[in-house]
């Protein structure tokens, strides 16, 4: 059967038989040629990221991988980071942009062996880099799920799955680190499965928890699919027939298939940083002829509630109630542990030497003289489990190929633009590019090919530019060339010396051949990170670059696509407003390897690849297409919605020299090209401000700008921090005062109901307008929405209709359902609420609303559109023609409020009356012909008549506050460090929301809010020195919020109340030393 060898209070299993057919996957260095043969095989291709929390074992994982294939040594795995090719990378030992490379592996199948080919794309973890996340998962198919063993699921964990969810991404999941489970926890093998049981239930429960948002999402579109597409009401024709189902829509779906299960084969465990792991099927394979059990009953039974029967040899159920160790303790974790304490903990030799012998494994003299005790115990595990060929096994076996994927995410693709409008209503020749995507079409078909980010990389590096490896001959004919010339150099044809012009000329082409190096050296070029869904690429061809906003539904006439009436520009900054194609020539296409790039001849059908020559017609992100029916690509509304790290961080950036600001501008512009995540903008007092989503961000983009895009010396602001003004509720009252309220409410005269009227000073034009709190669930609501409102402007109204219908009806139950008494006190005089919304703002999709409150008044609504079922509201009167103004000014309002001239947010304004009067024609004169509208200055008067009323009924409101961003922290601490934790949080206006102890370790993890003003800098002066110099005064202002407010004013130029002399008693000594 099998052999125990007796080890202190633990036995180790002799798996000597089955180990000498699983060695140590032999490295393959792979050349160029073979990786352009495999792409040919899409079936046999795979297309993965790995994804985690930033610290959680990543790009120790990726060296491992990268090893496997030859490309660096096994023992610098994990050392190296061969992934991070930026130095400020390698110093801070964090992942900041995603990286691809393609490797090889060998897959056994039976008793075949199959080769694949495995496109793999490392992505950072850090907050501050999640848009780098969302860019690699749109290339791939599957994903690599790494969750630290001792840390747990943390906060990009759950970010990182969340985006996988919301792209159709397949994951696989691997419990890294496993090692400080043994070495640092100190728990016993029984405690550590404890720790990883309780790991994958909280994974488990996040994906669990994403199904069933997504299941009641589902139920709610269906219902909202049932109602009048235009009001969203249903239909109460039958309401006599209604019948309520109490039954969860989650008791008909099958999750079977959704959740991770190590016995399925989708979990492994492992120690990057020592170079091993498994996963129940594969240890279930080592160890099943040496049990006497069958391979595939011992894959199901390893993991779980099971446990090995010495006496009849089998593997009985209820392990837990019959105190006995489970099957994964006995026989997996056990042994691993024991190697531990033999190699690492104890030292010891003779155990080790012991262990070496029973494993059969072969270590060289070197290895084993080593005084690297962690060395050894790497080259032991890495040969008994190699990580590498465990975990590209798994890719192989688990995830899809691209020809894999599924009609739904094909759709998803192709629908991302306009979010929520069906595939069906999409031209035809959009409708079979899906079909080309799933089949991953020949190079006859569509060529569709989506760039997620454009890369710099400098010229010199660029295949085309790389000297050539000479042949043999060529080699031969230049040492001959060579010796001539030393030859002729020394002795003339008649053996006198030669003239040194030939010199001269040999050294003149030097010179020329090191400039030109020297130009290579400074020059950027841009790669476009790209994958290719259908057809293939070749350098030279030429193909549309179809922008984000590309939307060929808008050319769609009688039913019928018009590809001619597309309008096509040359190059990007020969685009025009509402322009989004065009026309460019593929100049090259390369082989990602990691921070090398390989010429290709094509690239193939669901390979990841670079192309070069379109850094002129890319900006980010773009689809490559040769047919115009092809839209663009771009992250689907969910998917933007749930995105955590948002550039809130603004600074205003300057050169150190005036004379270098054109260097500057064209540095910003190459910047806004290579980081997906940075904003550039130019500000109206004329500065240039980058906003970035951290400090770690900042302080790469800085990096950038003064090594690589401007080379300058650059002068930085201090953080702009953008602010929001609000009105809010008045707090909380007694029960016993509502009434008395209520009744006081109704009392009210006109002239009390903080209602502004503002008169045009012609006074043919007046505008009433009072400001109210939107209740906090419908500012939420409209917040969430706020990319469903972006991608659906320029449609028509009946895919506006369609694509809102579901958005008023969740507004109209939140207004329904208003539950505090200061909510709804004071909007019960507003009846139909949600169907008087006459625009969002600022820019029509903002979290105010504007409300058509004018009793003797009804419009067109810009929000919800009725023209859809012919229904089109005739006002015959001119506020009709004027009212597109008074929206322009509602919006000119919210853009900036009265406090700081920053935009407001969570404010209804109701319009509840407008008088417009004709001016006759004596009074028009000549001026009625100079504008279009007709009405003069009317129009421009009744837009800042509406944007004065707003600002001042929102000064009317005694209760307006500042809202300020706030950062979401996860702080893992000490119990020493608690208390000093919790004092700096206090000093930065911080606040604690949950304070919890990681099971299994001494730390504490404290959820906490900061303000993102307060979280630069985060080092402060304490001494009296580091105060003299760099503060002048102690923070002793107490009114945060008046603070913030004159740091904002202060910085745009308006007026403060601030003194200018604060110690006027004291009196000067104007006295003269003698």
């Amino acid at each position: 059967m099998f052999r125990i060898i007796s080890y202190g209070f633990r036995a180790f299993v002799d798996f000597s038989t089955e180990l000498k057919g699983v060695q140590k996957m032999a490295r393959r260095v792979v050349g160029r040629d073979k990786i352009a043969q495999l792409q040919n095989n899409v079936e046999n291709m795979r297309n993965i990221c790995i994804l985690a929390h930033v610290d959680h074992g990543k790009t120790t994982l990726a060296d491992a991988l990268v090893a496997s294939n030859g490309i660096i040594s096994q023992r610098l795995s994990g050392k190296l980071r061969y992934m991070d090719s930026r130095k400020d990378e390698q110093e801070r030992g964090i992942t900041m942009k995603s990286s691809a490379v393609a490797l090889f592996h060998v897959f056994q199948r039976e008793d075949k062996e199959e080769e694949y080919l495995v496109n793999l794309i490392d992505s950072p973890g850090h907050v501050d880099f999640s848009s780098e996340v969302s860019t690699a998962l749109r290339l791939c198919d599957g994903a690599i799920v790494v969750v630290d063993a001792v840390e747990g699921v943390c906060p990009q964990t759950i970010a990182t799955l969340r985006q996988a969810w919301h792209a159709g991404i397949k994951p696989i999941l691997v419990f890294n680190k496993v090692d400080r489970l043994v070495l640092e926890t100190k728990l016993s093998p029984m405690d550590a499965y404890v720790r990883l049981v309780q790991l994958l239930e909280q994974v488990n429960a996040v994906v669990g928890g994403f199904f069933a948002i997504d299941i009641f999402q589902k139920e709610e579109d269906d219902e909202n699919r049932k109602s009048d597409p235009v009001s969203g009401e249903k239909s109460t024709s039958d309401a006599s027939e209604t019948v309520f189902d109490w039954t969860s829509p989650l008791e008909n779906v099958d999750d079977s298939g959704l959740y991770f299960t190590p016995e399925s084969g989708n979990v492994l465990f492992c120690s990057a940083i020592d170079g091993w792991g498994f996963s129940v099927r594969q240890f279930a394979s080592l160890i099943s002829k040496k049990l006497g059990i069958k391979q595939e009953v011992l894959a199901k039974t390893l993991w779980g509630d099971f446990f090995f029967d010495a006496k009849t040899k089998r593997v009985m159920r209820g392990a837990q109630s019959k105190a006995k160790k489970p099957l994964f303790v006995q026989l997996v974790l056990e042994n691993i542990f024991s190697i531990y304490e033999a190699v690492v903990v104890r030292k010891d030799q003779e155990k080790r030497d012991k262990i070496i012998q029973t494993l059969d494994l072969k270590m060289t003299a070197k290895d084993l003289r080593s005084t690297d005790h962690r060395l050894q115990l790497s080259v032991i595990m890495n040969q008994w489990l190699p990580l590498a060929s465990s975990v590209l096994d798994m890719v192989v076996d688990q995830l899809p190929s691209p020809k894999g994927m599924q009609r739904s995410r094909a759709e998803q693709l192709l629908t991302s633009r306009t979010a929520v409008l069906p595939f069906e209503h999409f031209p035809k020749e959009t409708q079979c590019l899906s079909d080309a995507m799933m089949k991953c079409a020949a190079e006859d078909d569509a060529v569709i090919v989506y760039v997620s980010k454009m890369f710099p990389v400098e010229t010199q590096f660029l295949p085309e530019n790389k000297p050539k490896p000479m042949s043999r001959e060529e080699m031969m004919q230049r040492r001959e060339e060579a010796l001539k010339r030393i030859e002729m150099s020394r002795t003339g044809p008649k053996g006198e010396p030669l003239s040194t012009a030939p010199i001269v000329g040999e050294a003149e082409d030097s010179i020329r051949s090191a400039v030109e190096d020297e130009n290579l050296k400074n020059q950027t070029a841009f790669v476009a990170f790209a994958r290719v869904f259908s057809g293939c690429v070749k350098p030279g061809q030429e193909i549309f670059v179809l922008g984000p906003k590309h939307d060929p539904c808008r050319y769609v006439v009688n039913g019928t696509f018009k590809a001619d009436e597309v309008p096509v520009a040359g190059k990007l900054l020969e685009l025009q407003s509402e322009h989004h194609v065009t026309r460019a020539t593929v100049k090259s296409v390369y082989l990602l390897m990691g921070r090398q790039l390989e010429s290709l001849e094509v690239g193939n059908a669901g390979s990841i690849i670079g192309l070069g020559g379109l850094e002129e017609h890319i900006l980010k992100s773009a689809t490559v297409s040769n047919t115009l029916a092809c839209p663009g690509f771009t992250e689907s509304v969910a998917s933007q919605s749930q995105v955590s790290s948002i550039p809130v961080f603004r600074f205003a950036l300057e050169p150190a020299h005036p004379r270098d600001m054109p260097s500057l501008v064209e540095g910003l512009k190459l910047l806004n090209q290579a980081d997906a995540c940075v904003r550039v903008f130019v500000q109206e007092t004329g500065e240039h401000v980058i906003a970035t989503a951290g400090e770690v961000h900042l302080e790469r983009c800085l990096t950038d700008l003064r090594e690589t895009f401007a080379k300058i010396e650059i002068n930085v602001s201090p953080p702009i921090v953008p602010f929001r003004e609000t009105i809010v509720f008045p707090p909380p009252i007694a029960d016993d005062l509502v009434e008395f309220i209520e009744k006081k409410e109704t009392d009210k005269s006109d002239k009390d109901t903080l209602s502004i009227t503002m008169h045009a000073p012609n006074k043919h034009a007046s505008v009433t307008i009072r400001a109210l709190p939107l209740p906090r669930e419908v500012t939420k609501i409209i917040e969430r929405s706020e990319m469903l409102l972006k991608t659906n402007v320029g449609l028509s109204w009946e895919a506006r209709s369609s694509a809102l219908s579901g958005l008023k009806s969740e507004i109209h139950d939140a207004f329904a359902s208003l539950s505090d008494p200061a909510e709804s006190l004071g909007w019960k005089s507003i009846p139909d609420a949600v169907d008087r919304i006459w625009s969002f703002g600022p820019r029509r999709i903002g979290t105010n609303v504007l409300l058509n409150c004018i009793p003797d008044y009804e419009t067109n609504t810009l929000v919800w559109p009725k023209s859809c079922s012919g229904e089109v509201i005739e006002v015959p009167e001119v506020r009709k023609e004027l009212d597109s103004f008074v929206v322009t000014g509602f919006q000119m309002a919210t853009l900036s409020g009265p406090i700081c001239e920053e935009p407001i947010t969570g404010v209804a304004f109701l319009v509840e009356d407008l008088t417009v009067s004709l001016l006759d024609s004596s009074e028009i004169g000549e001026e009625v012909k100079t504008h279009s509208s007709g009405y003069g200055q009317l129009s421009g008067q009744l837009m800042s008549l509406t944007k004065e009323a707003c600002r001042r009924a929102f000064q009317a409101q005694p209760h307006q506050r500042l809202v300020v961003p706030m950062y979401n922290y996860q702080i893992h601490c000490s119990v020493e460090a608690l208390g000093n934790m919790y004092g700096v949080l206090g000093k930065r206006h911080g606040r604690v929301v949950n304070t919890e102890m990681l099971p299994g370790s001494s730390m504490f993890r404290v959820d906490a809010q900061l303000p993102v003003l307060e979280a630069d800098p985060f080092w402060e002066p304490l001494t009296d020195e580091e105060i003299e110099m760099y503060l002048e005064k102690g923070d002793s202002e107490k009114a945060l919020a008046r603070k913030y407010m004159n740091t904002v004013r202060k910085r745009k130029g308006l007026s403060i109340k601030e003194k200018i002399v604060e110690h006027a008693e004291k009196q000067r000594t104007l006295t003269k030393m003698k």
